[in-house]
């Protein structure tokens, strides 16, 4: 609708551009000829081309020399006196005026050998209400059919996009009821992993199948956060600190930052307030300090960063790795996403995915750049709402 806007927009501006233009062609070819001819219409064969135009403009014609009115020619015209010429005459012929319009009249100045100056008045009333009509009717008719064909875009859209509208709804029930209905047998699976490892000790097969039972889980749990923050509306939002949120979730790893040798520095600015929910972003931060824990090079430093700018609350988590070229990494937040030098991570490339959809619900931008070939920086932007 914007596109059609636009080109129609266009047209209907070159179309009164160009009638215009054509109106004020006709008028200054006019009293060109009125002008080059002492103030009349020649009848040989330097009379313009429309035969019609002597019988038709309404005109007068006032000589002026050294500031004084030397003659009138009022025969061509009724509603304007003789006063009235001369006055509009000597306004504009002391304030250097020679070429214009004036209310409804196109005026030019013609400077004769005698040094006196010819100002010739054509009445373009007429073509001035017709030119503002042309001008006001496709105003009119632009608006009217834009009105229509959204109308109708409106009608046909909601038809041809239901099925896939449908798909998506189905897709997403799916999930959701899918990871429900996993839960159980996978609960029955482990209970009994649990039972055989009682009975036969911690056998090499059993703990296979408690790590596999313990991914499964992880990813039902993620499917279902991540089918949650697509259906939920923002209801339960309200205003919250992002900065305590953040100082929590950083807290919350404080023992896989220890373990894995991999220390996190924070500058975090106090008391930036968004409207969110706090569930959702403690699950954001939580996610892409995990992230950057997981996939950083061995005994590197993890750096946040949390501050106002402007009117938005940016927060950025930057650590080293090895794997990716300088440039865009916005492939990453694709669900279900890993590169193939993720194969000995533990994973399932669903957890930036939740993240990017956690950004989205709540009005931000989220982004990630590889910086000289070495750091991995991820950019989240909210508007603040202090």
């Amino acid at each position: 609708m914007i596109s059609i806007f636009v080109v129609l927009f266009l047209i209907l501006a070159f179309i009164n551009t160009f009638n215009f233009f054509s109106f004020n062609n006709q008028q200054n070819e006019i009293i060109q000829t009125l002008g080059e001819n002492n103030g009349q219409f020649p009848s040989d064969e330097n009379a313009p081309e429309d035969g019609e135009a002597p019988f038709s403009t309404r005109y007068f014609t006032v000589i002026i020399g050294d500031g004084e009115i030397l003659s009138i020619d009022m025969t061509n015209i009724v509603k304007v006196t003789t006063e009235e010429a001369s006055k509009v005459s000597l306004e504009l012929y002391n304030n250097n005026l020679f070429d214009g319009y004036y209310n409804y009249f196109r005026y030019k100045a013609f400077k004769k050998d005698n040094g006196t100056y010819l100002y010739v008045f054509v009445d373009a009333k007429k073509g001035i209400d017709q030119t503002a009509t042309f001008l006001i009717n496709s105003i009119l008719i632009g608006i009217a059919g834009m009105v229509i064909f959204f109308g109708l875009v409106f009608a046909f859209s909601i038809i041809v996009f239901k099925p896939i509208k449908d798909s998506f709804y189905k897709q997403k029930l799916f999930i959701t009821n899918a990871s429900h209905e996993l839960k159980t047998p996978l609960a029955v699976i482990n209970a009994n992993n649990e039972i055989l490892e009682m009975e036969h000790g911690e056998e090499e097969w059993i703990k296979s199948t408690k790590k596999q039972i313990a991914g499964m889980d992880e990813l039902i749990r993620r499917l279902i956060t991540l089918s949650k923050i697509d259906e939920e509306g923002k209801e339960d939002f309200a205003i919250i600190d992002i900065s305590r949120i953040l100082i929590n979730a950083k807290n919350a790893v404080k023992s896989l930052e220890v373990t894995m040798n991999k220390p996190i520095e924070v500058s975090i600015e106090n008391e930036l307030f968004i409207k969110g929910s706090e569930k959702d972003l403690y699950e954001l931060f939580t996610l892409l300090i995990e992230n950057s824990l997981k996939y950083a090079l061995d005994n590197t430093t993890i750096k946040i960063d949390l501050r106002r700018k402007k009117k938005n609350a940016v927060f950025t988590i930057k650590n080293e790795s090895n794997n990716f070229t300088t440039g865009n990494l916005n492939y990453l937040f694709e669900r279900f996403y890993r590169s193939d030098n993720d194969s000995n991570k533990s994973g399932f490339g669903i957890g930036l995915s939740i993240a990017k959809s956690i950004v989205d619900n709540h009005k931000g931008k989220i982004t990630c750049q590889c910086e000289d070939n070495k750091y991995v920086i991820f950019t989240a932007i909210f508007p603040l709402s202090k």
